[in-house]
């Protein structure tokens, strides 16, 4: 005689198969503490998704760099976001050379391949620039128009020197 198990039975059980193996994974993903930005990148990254990440950091630096301008030196009335503008140019400026990993060279971005061959002066570079933009941001939250004047024009110099070697 065959015995005919109810459906609700059948589901119940699967669904308390699938809350098990969901526990068991949830906490296996909590074992490990979070990833460094280096761990994310797997070993062979996808080269066009990192192209595409860090040109899309370098148009919002651009965003910045050009609403800051448009405040400091044309007078457009929004001081109120110059700490917002400093504070996320100093973010996004704070690691340059993780937005250029060893292999992460593509046909559809500017960068030089001395990015690369020549990674001590990229780095010196990049941490002048980190540098620069963390001034700013400290600038913009003295609230001095000068200081800002000063940090503004020190990072736009800091951008442009690295520009120069390491950008086409």
């Amino acid at each position: 005689m065959r015995v005919r198990t109810p459906a609700s039975i059948l589901a119940a059980a699967l669904f308390v198969g699938v809350l098990t193996a969901g526990i068991g994974a949830a906490g296996s993903l909590n074992a490990d503490p979070a990833p460094t930005t280096a761990e994310w990148v797997s070993p062979d990254p996808d080269t066009e998704a990192l192209v595409d990440h860090r040109q899309g950091v370098m148009r919002a630096v651009s965003g910045h760099m050009a609403a800051t301008a448009a405040i400091l030196l044309d007078g457009a009335p929004f001081e109120e976001n110059l700490q917002m503008h400093g504070s996320t140019l100093s973010a996004l400026l704070a690691d340059i050379p993780a937005l250029f990993p060893e292999g992460s060279a593509h046909e559809e971005s500017d960068a030089r391949a001395e990015i690369w061959s020549d990674a001590d002066t990229f780095r010196s570079k990049a941490d002048d620039t980190a540098e620069a933009a963390a001034a700013l941001a400290a600038a913009t939250e003295g609230g001095d128009p000068s200081a800002m004047i000063q940090a503004f024009s020190a990072l736009g110099s800091s951008c442009g020197a690295c520009h120069e070697d390491f950008r086409n």
